[in-house]
């Protein structure tokens, strides 16, 4: 069997699987402030010292403080976009991967130890440079190990270990919601890093990276390794014809296809020979920058296309949910153990329904999952606002249950799994770069007016995200392809022929 018709090969699981584990400290520094927040920054005896001589009980902040401290970690992560474009281009995916988890190990123990709200802070940034590395390499990772047929449920795993994460983080944090146990709920953020940077030693580097690089033979050998007893040539084939066209594929690919000996431009990379036979003269992915991709019609519009639906993403709210949702059920709710149980509620949903992305992703398809994504999230924002403007709990909590259930069905992951499936592996690290700081930075704007808006206008703000939501639906509607069972390769092809 070919490698092209193969679903999930038990080693590449494993490897995407592990890789995951890393988002999964990503979900719970994005979830952990939510349930525990609270006794965190506004607890009855304030910084005094009454369970503990060496550490005050919170950490007392006005509204605007507590808003900023949340949001502090997509300063962090902005800064960690732009150092993974650097480090996954110069030392891989897999040890950017390795290098990530160091962040969250640091900075969950600062907050944990935490005697200042600007230690916590500064905590929060630290963990915040780790979410946005992994936030982008380990997409990257994944697509570029995942078989063509189930990248899509791979894909997947990221944001599902992402809601695992703040499922878990909301679920603990009632019971750690107390002084000074607080502090424990922050600290376990670094221990799945722990134990991802010890088992990502047995995973194998990308194969396109390894390309990309000039290590031809090494290449192969990951692939083989990644797809089984699968026959890889074709596979391979492609990967290098796509990087630098058929003639320098067809010195190092005994693929039937490598007897054509051009590209669908007609121009070739040279090859000459290399410590590993004949190799391309230089690897792509260093060549394509910010100018350069802004010159290329091709790249300029799928780049456009990418950061236009990575925006939205953001604007409709679902990351300003997962900080706030206490807040949010407190409108209507009284009793604080009811608003925590409802809260956690909400990551369950959260993971069930990511859950169900992954399994039918694959089966319905990108386009489709996403515009129903985008029609039941404007749907149900509206729900939510009647909700809070006419003071109906259970409205509220349907139409934000619902809200979080079909966000979490394809606006969630599929935004990072079109990014692995459109960019080709010399503009990905750049294309992937600029979506991973824009999603940070507006990330730190949702977390950080939120709470200042939702204070101030109560439910229309979830009309604001009804609007958003129907702004993303026309837009997938107009410009987003369909990526379902497609190779890189060929959703470059299709944007080529848009272009000329």
């Amino acid at each position: 069997m070919e490698s092209i018709e193969a679903t999930t090969p038990k080693y590449m699981v494993y490897c995407v699987m592990v890789a995951s584990l890393t988002s999964l400290s990503l979900g719970w520094i994005m979830g952990s402030p939510n349930v525990p927040g609270e006794v965190t920054h506004n607890c009855p005896t304030g910084n005094a010292r009454i369970f503990s001589f060496s550490f005050p009980d919170c950490l007392p902040m006005t509204t605007y403080g507590w808003a900023f401290a949340v949001a502090s970690f997509g300063i962090g992560g902005f800064f960690g976009g732009i150092g993974s474009v650097y480090f996954q281009s110069k030392v891989g995916r897999k040890r950017t991967i390795m290098l990530s988890n160091a962040g969250f190990v640091i900075g969950s123990v600062i907050i944990a130890l935490s005697i200042s709200p600007a230690m916590f802070i500064i905590g929060r940034i630290i963990v915040g440079l780790s979410c946005g590395m992994c936030t982008m390499v380990i997409p990257t990772y994944i697509g570029e190990i995942s078989t063509i047929r189930a990248r899509g449920a791979m894909g997947c795993f990221h944001p599902l270990f992402i809601a695992l994460g703040i499922f878990l983080t909301t679920l603990i944090g009632m019971f750690l919601a107390y002084v000074p146990y607080w502090r424990l709920c922050y600290a376990l953020a670094g221990l799945p890093s722990l134990i991802q940077m010890i088992l990502m030693i047995s995973c194998a580097e990308s194969p396109r990276w390894l390309i990309s690089m000039n290590q031809i033979e090494k290449a192969r050998h990951a692939l083989q390794q990644l797809r089984g007893s699968a026959d890889v040539d074709r596979e391979f084939f492609e990967m290098i014809q796509g990087q630098v066209g058929a003639t320098a594929a067809g010195s190092v690919s005994s693929h039937p296809m490598a007897l054509d000996d051009t590209d669908d431009e007609g121009e070739n990379i040279p090859v000459e020979p290399g410590e590993e036979g004949m190799v391309y003269r230089r690897p792509m992915e260093q060549q394509m920058t910010l100018r350069a991709l802004a010159r290329d019609p091709v790249l300029r519009r799928m780049t456009m296309t990418l950061l236009s639906i990575h925006a939205l993403q953001q604007f409709m709210g679902m990351s300003a949910i997962v900080y706030y949702s206490t807040m949010v059920f407190s409108i209507t709710f009284s009793q604080a153990r009811l608003v925590a149980i409802l809260a956690t509620l909400d990551t369950i949903v959260n993971m069930l329904m990511t859950v169900a992305a992954v399994a039918l992703i694959d089966r319905m398809g990108r386009r489709k999952l996403l515009m129903i994504s985008e029609a039941g999230t404007a749907l149900f924002s509206v729900v939510t606002f009647l909700g809070l403007f006419f003071h109906q709990p259970i409205l509220l909590t349907v139409g934000l249950l619902c809200y979080v259930a079909v966000y979490s069905l394809g606006m969630g992951p599929i935004p990072w799994i079109l990014t692995i499936d459109m960019c080709p592996t010399y503009a990905s690290t750049t294309i992937g770069g600029l979506a991973t700081c824009l999603h940070w930075i507006i990330n730190f704007v949702m977390a950080f007016f939120f709470p200042i808006v939702l204070g101030a206008i109560q439910g229309f703000t979830f009309l604001i995200f009804a609007g958003v939501s129907l702004a993303a639906l026309v837009f997938t509607y107009l410009y987003v392809p369909e990526t379902k069972n497609r190779s890189i390769e060929s959703v470059v092809r299709e944007y080529e022929s848009r272009c000329r």
